[in-house]
């Protein structure tokens, strides 16, 4: 039968990220049995020294479909250790809309998720601001990930950070990296695709727009018109594998290589 969890029009307030309150989590989605509809809209969550929202599944049973075909929508969450942890058992047909984290370390972390479906998740207009990275892919994430419409700016260490081998397919369309050092940081592998996205600067000549270390085992695709707002960087691409990005780029750099 359908199960069906419903969190809308609350403000929750901790005692703030430096408490030392480590577990201190605002809402925290932990159902072994599984649900079919998780929908959370038109929250405020501020100060917690965990996470604002973090799902679940416990590892001995973490084979059951969780959270399908979910819908968040108008969610604000700032000043948080982690904004929102996506875990265990959240899988695809899943839509993400309106959602902004600031201030927090980590704006969105993919802790170790699994997307399944053929629509995977999607973020549509999302903001992830002046953290310290504003999502991070820090565990395996198989299927799907959209990124529509969405903004990273201001963060103090990278916009995007993937870490780790085990990543499946995640595409930016009509999204905007302005003013962090590192747009996208990849460190281990995953396909990535940029489609029709703008990359700012703030004028600082360590920004980089993609920055790719030569043990990742990235693909990288850029399509449509990747728009460079800004003076110009020490590197657009720094990628000792420079060869695995493929589409229309500005190279500046005089890394050996095939674009």
């Amino acid at each position: 039968f359908s199960r069906h969890i419903s969190i809308k029009n609350i403000k929750i307030e901790g005692a703030g990220k430096a408490s030392g309150f480590t577990n201190n989590t605002a809402i925290k989605i932990d159902h072994p049995w599984g649900i079919d509809h998780l929908t959370l809209e038109n929250l405020l969550i501020d100060g917690f020294a965990g996470h604002g929202i973090q799902t679940y599944q416990p590892l001995d049973d973490a084979t059951h479909i969780c959270f399908q075909f979910s819908e968040w929508s108008s969610i604000y969450i700032k000043n948080c250790t982690t904004g929102i942890s996506l875990g265990y058992g959240f899988t695809g047909e899943s839509q993400l809309n309106t959602i902004t984290t600031q201030f927090c370390d980590v704006g969105v972390d993919f802790t170790a998720s699994t997307f399944a479906g053929a629509q995977g998740i999607t973020f549509t207009d999302g903001i992830f601001g002046f953290c310290g990275t504003g999502a991070k892919f820090s565990s395996g994430t198989a299927g799907m990930v959209n990124f529509n419409g969405c903004h990273f700016e201001g963060n103090t260490t990278n916009g995007v950070h993937f870490n780790n081998a085990s990543i499946g397919q995640v595409n930016f369309n009509q999204t905007w990296f302005v003013n962090n050092p590192i747009g996208l940081q990849c460190t281990a592998g995953s396909s990535i695709s940029f489609d029709s996205c703008t990359w700012q600067t703030n004028g600082a000549t360590t920004n980089k727009y993609i920055n790719v270390s030569s043990t990742s085992n990235f693909s990288i695709v850029l399509t449509g018109e990747n728009k460079k707002i800004g003076t110009a960087l020490t590197s657009d691409i720094t990628a000792p594998d420079i060869s695995i990005v493929t589409g229309a780029v500005l190279r500046s750099s005089a890394t050996a290589g095939i674009i």
